[in-house]
């Protein structure tokens, strides 16, 4: 989520054809077909080349045990792990979600990695353009942080604060705060507690 690139497109006139305001349904929509994807894709692989090996073609064992295959495994699992978080999210503690979410940037690597096996190695060719897609999109998603935190940023004091227990045993937590002199709402703005 490039907060600050969604936050300054919402008052372009991109904004009329491109509803920034639902891009945390998109980003949630994007992440489960990811998982999807990935759980299925897993699945396929582990069932067809488990079958051809357990029909005793030996290559095909041996690609199961290969370095792009566990890097393969590295990559279900972590997908797998962001995906059963985020959908207990309401249920576990927000600082596991949030630091578990972050762990997409372990992925990043290992999806590079994931191309960058002993045969990318000894061909003179690169047969992947997994890194350069890679570091393209986490460049911009660094860039946009560094954006936000040197543009927008207010501290606000907080007034009060209130715990409301809904439906569903789900729980809620509403702060008032003083609003900051020249400040504006703008989509992909959030706020942080700090102590102090």
């Amino acid at each position: 989520m490039s907060r600050f690139s969604i936050s300054a497109l919402s008052e372009t006139k991109v904004n009329r054809f491109v509803p920034f305001n639902r891009a945390l349904t998109v980003h949630i929509f994007c992440g489960t077909a990811t998982v999807a994807i990935v759980f299925l894709a897993t699945l396929s692989f582990l069932c067809f080349y488990g079958t051809l090996c357990i029909d005793g073609e030996q290559e095909y064992c041996e690609k199961l045990n290969s370095e792009i295959t566990w890097t393969g495994y590295a990559i279900a699992c972590f997908v797998l792990l962001l995906g059963v978080t985020s959908s207990y999210r309401h249920k576990i503690p927000y600082e596991v979600f949030y630091t578990v979410h972050h762990l997409a940037f372990v992925l990043y690597g290992i999806t590079v990695a994931h191309t960058f096996d002993i045969q990318q190695r000894k061909q003179s060719k690169q047969r992947s353009q997994t890194f350069s897609w890679v570091s393209a999109s986490l460049l911009f998603y660094l860039c946009d942080q560094a954006a936000m935190y040197l543009s927008y940023r207010y501290h606000a004091r907080l007034v009060s604060s209130s715990a409301i227990k809904g439906c569903s045993d789900s729980n809620m937590v509403i702060f008032k705060m003083r609003r900051p002199v020249l400040f504006n709402f703008k989509p992909g703005q959030y706020a942080l507690h700090s102590h102090g």
